[in-house]
């Protein structure tokens, strides 16, 4: 009798949430959001959105001059006491939200404003100078993965009045998150050429968690009274819990007194066919490389033999391993990221985190580097738009490689690319950092792809690397490495970037470490022809280069 009074309740409260979204929807001129019945979302599409000089109209909100200036932001309570006024300072504008609904994280403001209440999380974000139309339909491709995500809203329509696209999925519960937020509607407004972005994550289904309309209706837009701020990530130096090697490393090739040492891919070093390659390219420049770059994947079965070997035997030859762990290439199924979350690959990763502890000297570990890359399975861009899934995964590898020991031994690279692709401030690196606990170096990677293509252009070693170097120095504390880079042949004078490029890159006092890519690209439309020679001997004036610099 009491569970039967208790389904009751639950249904009448169900009818009077449904009730008061359909008066809702009356009152602001919405059209009803149904869910296909066949599970295929109801698309409503449309072409750049004209600006309508009425959509600009700026609308302080109540209390902005009286309200406590908290940096980039305030928040104001309003009368009643049971909503409150937030408003973004740096971006211009403000919203009205619940009272339990707490700001928790302004440290990007420019980029992301986040309010969290006990089930859902608000991420809000500003795209200006972007095509409106390409930016609503782009980043929510990966939703047509049917396999990941299931999708059930999807409109076009007005709130108070402006344009706005409304869409809602979900995907399954994800073991490894505590109080996973898996249920999702994003809103995009369009007020004249600027895109405002809600993205609203829940832990349960939005007619229990609190809708969203209420919200997103009360948007408010004003003249920016501040810039933005980016609260930098700090630098924790040498841990107590390394090792003597690891310490000693760190603190006599890493630290803020240190110069620049260099490191090398080599493709035969990294696949197990021997150093023959590599000592012979050393000989022609008479240098000795200190750091190879290797890569491994993520798979459902573990071989050492595929994952630390490289490492034992690169320190066998006198170096230390920068190890680039990544997801496979071409997944099908579930997205690798929601199933380490699921612990579907713990003994996987355990095994390789007890194989690195028990080689117990120095490795530095580049987990998904890129990751603000499209190309990158581990983007936001294919799981939900969600940048707390890279964030969760990275963490949870951490713990695990702590927990295996190999937390003694292990050296952090986080590795966002130079650009984000998408190049929307949702997608934005700052979005995807783990945290400083996490972090102990911070790498930058941006290449000379040359022109062999028709959308690429030769472009110099210091156009590259000055705003990256600016930008990342003004965002991270920690000491720099250029993971990877290079510069291909055609379309340029390849000895000459060189020479300039070790000529500007003594500008850069925090880059500890820079690795030359030493490989090539093939073409994608000429079989068996080279689309970008990156080879430090793919001439021998690009040999004598290196050779002059290192004789120095």
């Amino acid at each position: 009798m009491h569970s039967k009074r208790i389904n009751l309740l639950r249904d009448f409260a169900r009818l009077t949430v449904s009730l008061s979204i359909c008066l809702f929807m009356v009152l602001c001129d919405l059209p009803s959001i149904t869910n296909a019945a066949d599970g295929t979302p109801v698309r409503v599409t449309g072409g750049e959105e004209a600006i309508n000089p009425k959509d600009v109209l700026y609308e302080e909100p109540d209390g902005l001059k009286e309200a406590k200036d908290e940096g980039t932001y305030y928040v104001s309570v309003l009368g009643g006491g049971k909503e409150q006024t937030f408003a973004n300072l740096a971006e211009g504008y403000s919203i009205i939200v619940p009272i339990d609904m707490k700001v928790t994280d302004m440290s990007n403001s420019e980029v992301v404003s986040v309010l969290e209440d006990e089930h859902r999380r608000l991420e809000i974000y500003v795209q200006r100078n972007e095509s409106t139309a390409g930016y609503v339909a782009y980043g929510y491709k990966c939703l047509n993965d049917k396999e990941n995500h299931n999708w059930t809203h999807n409109i076009k329509t007005k709130i108070g009045g402006r344009t706005a696209y409304v869409r809602e999925w979900s995907r399954d519960k994800l073991k490894g998150i505590p109080k996973d937020r898996n249920y999702y509607a994003a809103i995009d407004i369009i007020v004249g050429g600027t895109v405002y972005d809600f993205f609203f994550s829940s832990d349960e289904p939005f007619w229990k968690s609190g809708y969203y309309h209420d919200i997103v209706s009360s948007l408010k837009v004003f003249e920016p009274k501040y810039n933005g701020v980016t609260i930098k990530g700090k630098s924790t130096g040498v841990h107590t819990y390394w090792n003597k090697e690891t310490r000693e490393l760190y603190e006599s090739y890493l630290s803020a007194e240190t110069g620049l040492d260099w490191g090398i891919y080599n493709p035969s070093a990294n696949y197990g066919y021997g150093y023959y390659d590599l000592l012979e390219k050393e000989k022609a420049i008479d240098h000795e490389f200190k750091y190879l770059l290797a890569y491994t994947s993520i798979k459902p079965e573990y071989d050492s033999a595929k994952s630390v070997d490289v490492v034992r035997n690169n320190y066998k030859y006198g170096r230390y391993t920068e190890l680039t762990i990544q997801t496979p290439l071409n997944m099908t199924g579930k997205n690798m990221m929601y199933e380490i979350l699921d612990g579907n690959y713990d003994t996987f990763l355990k095994s390789m985190a007890k194989d690195i502890a028990d080689f117990g000297h120095p490795v530095f570990v580049r987990l998904f580097n890129e990751m603000n890359g499209d190309w990158c399975n581990y983007s936001a861009y294919h799981t939900s738009r969600d940048t707390m899934i890279f964030k969760e995964v990275y963490q949870y590898i951490w713990n695990i490689f702590a927990d295996e020991g190999a937390g003694a031994n292990t050296i952090w690279i986080w590795n966002p690319n130079g650009g984000s692709f998408p190049n929307y401030t949702w997608n934005d690196q700052r979005c995807y950092y783990p945290g400083d606990k996490y972090v102990d170096i911070v790498g930058i990677t941006a290449y000379n792809t040359g022109n062999y293509y028709k959308d690429e252009k030769w472009t110099e070693f210091k156009a590259k690397y000055d705003p990256l170097y600016k930008e990342i120095v003004s965002q991270y504390s920690q000491p720099l490495f250029i993971t990877e880079f290079s510069c291909a042949e055609k379309g340029g004078d390849k000895v000459a970037w060189i020479n300039s490029m070790f000529n500007d890159i003594r500008a850069y006092s925090k880059i500890k470490v820079a690795i030359w890519w030493d490989g090539c690209d093939m073409s994608n439309t000429e079989p068996g022809v080279v689309s970008r020679d990156y080879r430090i001997d793919s001439s021998a004036g690009v040999t004598e280069a290196f050779r002059n610099y290192f004789a120095r």
